[in-house]
């Protein structure tokens, strides 16, 4: 189904410098003392204003809708084919594998399976936040294998995969 005619729930956002986050209930209080004509669009007791605001025809092709998140998907999907991906499809279990210090080293354990998750739920705010996960997904592995290790060489091409 066109993701457009989906029903959403909408967050009104603001920019803080570095990222955006949903509005304090105190700034939403500010915005509707200072412009009340656009507050009482949004507010929660009476839908009908933000009901009537027709969404204008566009085609589905505009690069307006091509949103990071999509662009996340179609390099975690690219990654995932590589052969050598699926170390990091799974979070890694240290009993199974015999290293039980992996979490002794590893403090922040991330891979392929959370990151996607993550997607799902719309977690990362920014694209940067996104991009330190596949990061760190790397950077674990090269940390807790020797640089001799077959797991080394693996995570090596699929890095450099990512990198290009």
């Amino acid at each position: 189904m066109n993701e457009r005619l989906q029903n959403k729930e909408y967050v009104l956002q603001v920019f803080d410098g570095e990222s955006y986050r949903p509005i304090t209930k105190s700034e939403f209080d500010q915005l509707v003392e200072d412009y009340p004509e656009i507050g009482k669009i949004f507010d929660p007791n009476d839908r009908s204003q933000i009901e009537e605001i027709k969404i204008p025809d566009i085609d589905d092709s505009n690069p307006i809708y091509c949103h990071w998140e999509k662009a996340a998907q179609r390099m975690m999907q690219a990654l995932k084919k590589n052969p050598r991906a699926w170390i990091f499809a799974e979070p890694v279990k240290p009993l199974e594998l015999g290293i039980p210090d992996y979490f002794d080293v590893i403090k922040k354990p991330m891979d392929f399976s959370l990151i996607n998750e993550k997607l799902k739920r719309h977690e990362y705010r920014t694209m940067r936040q996104f991009l330190e996960d596949v990061e760190l997904v790397f950077e674990n592995c090269l940390v807790y294998n020797g640089e001799n290790s077959n797991v080394w060489s693996m995570c090596k091409e699929v890095r450099e995969e990512y990198e290009k």
